[in-house]
């Protein structure tokens, strides 16, 4: 394309409006989305005022109620507001509906207003009597009416409100993706143009600076030629045919360098042809050097390669570049063979007038490569299948465990004779073994694979230490062996770390232990190493009088399937995979195992590791009172199960939770009984016969009604491989439990998915959480409320102090100095709203903005309500003084 000042300028010009376009369209739709947002903010916070003035209109009403019974009179100051409350709290609900009607935004909002027209009437019309006639009768008839109108009211302008933000939610992700595709689609025009408008600017200037620098050099030439006299004409010619002789003999040694080169070397000429050769190309290539001049150089290629080998040489001579590398299959007379090639190519312009090749025969390291492909591939695969099957066979065999130690679980809870119990916990016992075998097997393959995480959370060291001995003991039932643990007492008794692999590790130790000691003892030993800041090193020693192990056998033993001696698997069985996983899993913590052993006196392991102090983990609710909470709800669950046994099992469990439970024997009757909509909950297993749980949930989120959408869809899989939560969640559901599960795990699975937050534990909610911590001890119970009273007061005075003075921190301080008291009581309303405040004082001191009234009212509310809650509890609890 030929490029003049007028072209470049229309060019210049063409960008810049370009530019300017995009510009103006991005910030169209930006303002245009940032209106739509402001919009339905403003919907969102009337609709909220609306549900505060609401609860503000039943205050007053208890208010006058309270006045009546104490004065028997009424302060008309309060039947003024009550009248002004009542009228914009009227006409903000008229304005919400005439807002959706005339903009035509939603018909679910829609539906929820006209829904909540009742409950604005009566509670309008109570009100009216009330100003209509102040009274004792009015007032009390309000108070009975507003009562059964007030809380459908506010529950459904809660739906509203979450519908408000649904919808805002889902018109800024379609704005994000407008402005998303027009930022990708803009980049893309300004690239385009910069390469049409810049780019042959650019290399016409680089033509033009190679022939100025020709022209250049031939100037100086011809100059030094004109002024140059007849004697240095002479010594020029004398010099000449020195350098002539001396050119010959450096151009007979290259000759002689390239016949005798171990590489092919040849050259071509501008029409692609042979124009040399030396004697290794003939070899290699089986033609003789009259043959190959003249030749055309494609002839020497590979059909297969031809077609990149043009491409290869036609990109080169496109960028002008002079040095470049290639491989490709030359056809000889010969066996073909693989050549790597270094070419260099001579330009005058743009044109290529001569390219000089030097290549070699690289036939041998394609095939090691190939083969280290095929390698690759195969160790792939290898792995691939690996997986796969132990996947399945998890999946086998934890089925029928699931059954088993379901059924096991169902019988113990029937009233039994004593030998029944005791066959019973043999049963389970021995179906728990064999689960942990299988765990161990599953445990090495996800080591082997990387794919293990370590969990930071906190946990109670002392505790599952005292957990594990106090389990080894019960191992050591009939045998003279004695399990004794100390516990250092300068230790921290709460860390961050990963509770369950540290149990893992120590049950192997100990369990190996135990199984090779018949008399004598065993001692676990937890002692401190060294403590630098929050920074804890403590050692574990695992002492025991048993077999020992022989000094020779001591780098093995931490092996894969390896035990000390054929006779130890005989005699004592196991994988030989315990002492594998525990090396490994002490490797994940960034530390190691050792071993110290004298065959017949016994054995010590011993591990250290470094771990940050923790604090008290918090304590969940109990499996009685999650059965409880599910009692007294109406919980229908669809279980999707093609296992006769596992129905039963999970059946029988649920039935006794009073849990309304519907079976289907696979997913394709699943997918049928969901489209009742009756159901809070779906129980998917996932490998079964006709529909598979993977494609009975990709049909039920397909269905366009929300209801499906949002169902939770729990997988129930025999499969413990790390990978199918990913799976799982990927298709579509909600989460996942692996079978075998506990009772307790089920339990608290379903009350997560199926009991809507905003239900609340039984009254004693505030009493059980005490009780837990205060153990039945009613005057410690009395004085820890005493204490949470005072700090709640001290909260509120600190949340105006911090206000007046501008400052979070100080905010933030008493509200980590409140964290106990509001974890125990558990009162979510507080909890939610002091990370609001939060976040709003830090907002509202950065901007020099006014903290907003709306959300001092909430915060007041919600700790005046939890201040109440203690003292009505306070009253319950008998003093002993």
């Amino acid at each position: 394309m030929k490029t003049t000042r007028r072209s470049l300028k229309r060019r210049y010009i063409f960008f810049i409006g370009s530019v300017i376009a995009t510009i103006i369209v991005s910030q169209a739709i930006v303002q245009y989305a940032l209106q739509r947002q402001n919009e339905d903010a403003q919907l969102i916070n009337e609709a909220g005022r609306q549900r505060m003035l609401s609860q503000r209109i039943s205050k007053l009403i208890l208010y006058l109620n309270d006045d009546l019974i104490e004065t028997d009179t009424i302060k008309i100051t309060r039947l003024d507001t009550l009248a002004k409350l009542l009228d914009t709290w009227q006409q903000m609900h008229d304005r919400l509906i005439s807002q959706n009607q005339e903009h035509n935004r939603s018909k679910a909002i829609e539906s929820l207003l006209n829904q909540n027209i009742p409950h604005v009437a009566g509670i309008v019309s109570a009100v009216r009597n009330i100003l209509h006639d102040p009274n004792e009768q009015s007032v009390n008839a309000a108070v009975a009416e507003i009562s059964q109108h007030e809380l459908p009211f506010l529950l459904l302008m809660e739906r509203t409100v979450n519908q408000y933000q649904r919808e805002a939610e889902q018109k800024l992700d379609y704005f994000k993706k407008i402005e998303l595709a027009l930022s990708v689609l803009a980049i893309a025009i300004l690239v385009l143009e910069f390469m049409y408008i810049f780019l042959p600017v650019l290399k016409s200037l680089r033509i033009k600076n190679k022939k100025l620098s020709r022209l250049n050099r031939e100037l100086v030439q011809s100059n030094n030629e004109l002024v140059a006299s007849e004697e240095e004409i002479r010594v020029n010619l004398e010099q000449i045919s020195a350098l002539r002789e001396s050119l010959e003999i450096r151009e007979r040694q290259y000759r002689e360098l390239v016949e005798n080169a171990s590489d092919m070397i040849y050259e071509l000429g501008p029409d692609g042809k042979f124009t040399f050769v030396n004697a290794v190309m003939e070899v290699h290539s089986g033609y003789t050097k009259e043959e190959l001049l003249g030749k055309p150089y494609w002839e020497l290629v590979h059909e297969d390669d031809r077609a990149t080998t043009i491409q290869f040489y036609q990109t080169q001579l496109k960028e002008c570049a002079e040095v470049s590398y290639h491989e490709f299959r030359m056809r000889g007379k010969g066996l073909d063979l693989w050549i790597g090639q270094n070419v260099r190519m001579f330009f005058e312009g743009k044109y290529a007038h001569k390219v000089s090749v030097v290549a070699r025969d690289i036939t041998q390291r394609r095939h090691a490569e190939r083969a280290l492909q095929e390698a690759k591939e195969k160790a792939e695969n290898a792995t691939r299948i690996k997986s796969d099957f132990l996947s399945m066979i998890s999946h086998e065999i934890r089925t029928p465990m699931n059954a088993i130690i379901g059924l096991t679980n169902l019988l113990l809870e029937d009233k039994l004779t004593i030998k029944q119990q005791e066959n019973l916990k043999l049963l389970k016992f021995s179906g728990e073994n064999l689960l942990t075998i299988i765990n161990d097997i599953l445990d090495f393959s996800k080591i082997e694979a990387n794919k293990i995480e370590i969990d930071n959370i906190d946990f109670d060291l002392k505790e599952i230490i005292q957990r594990t001995v106090n389990m080894m003991e019960h191992r050591v039932s009939g045998k003279n062996v004695k399990v004794q643990a100390f516990f250092d007492s300068t230790l921290p008794q709460y860390l961050k770390g990963d509770p369950v692999r540290i149990v893992q590790i120590i049950t192997n130790l100990m369990g190996n232990a135990v199984k090779f000691t018949e008399e004598g003892e065993v001692k676990l030993i937890v002692e401190m190493l060294k403590r630098e800041g929050k920074s804890v090193t403590f050692r574990c020693t695992v002492l025991d009088t048993g077999i020992g192990i022989a000094a020779d056998k001591l780098d093995t033993i931490f092996d894969s399937f390896s035990q000390a001696s054929h006779n130890i698997t005989r005699e004592y069985g196991g994988t030989g995979l315990g002492l594998t996983i525990t090396r490994r899993l002490i490797n994940l913590m960034g530390s190691d195992i050792g071993v110290e052993s004298i065959p017949g006196e016994g054995s010590s392991f011993f591990f250290s590791l470094t771990l940050e102090e923790g604090q008290k983990p918090v304590e969940g609710t109990t499996s009685s009172d999650l059965a409880t909470v599910l009692r007294e709800r109406s919980i229908r669950v669809l279980l999707v199960e093609d296992n006769r046994v596992n129905q039963m099992v999970a059946v029988n469990f649920l039935q006794n939770w009073g849990i309304h439970t519907v079976v289907a024997s696979n997913g394709k009757e699943a997918v049928e009984l969901i489209k009742e909509k009756r159901y809070d909950l779906v129980l998917m297993d996932l490998q079964m016969p006709v529909m598979n749980g993977y494609e009975a949930t990709r049909a039920i989120r397909s269905m366009d009604d929300p209801y499906f959408k949002n169902i939770p869809i729990i997988a129930l899989t025999a499969s413990a491989m790390i990978e199918m939560r990913g799976k799982v969640l990927s298709t579509g559901m909600s989460d996942y439990m692996s079978k075998p599960f506990h009772p307790g795990d089920l339990q608290r699975i379903i009350s997560k998915y199926a009991l809507n937050e905003d239900i609340k534990v039984p009254a004693n909610s505030v009493a059980s959480q005490l009780d837990l911590y205060t153990e039945g001890n009613a005057e410690f119970k009395r004085e820890l409320i005493g204490q949470f009273i005072q700090n709640l007061n001290e909260l509120k005075v600190v949340f105006e102090n911090a206000l007046a003075a501008k400052d979070v921190e100080m905010f933030r301080s008493i509200v980590h100095k409140s964290k106990t008291t509001v974890g125990v009581i558990n009162y979510k309303p507080l909890s939610d709203i002091l990370g609001a405040v939060k976040d709003e004082m830090k907002s509202a001191f950065e901007h020099n903005a006014i903290f907003p009234n709306e959300l001092r009212i909430r915060f007041y509310d919600a700790s005046d309500d939890a201040i109440r809650m203690l003292q009505d509890e306070l009253q319950r609890t008998p003093s002993t003084a």
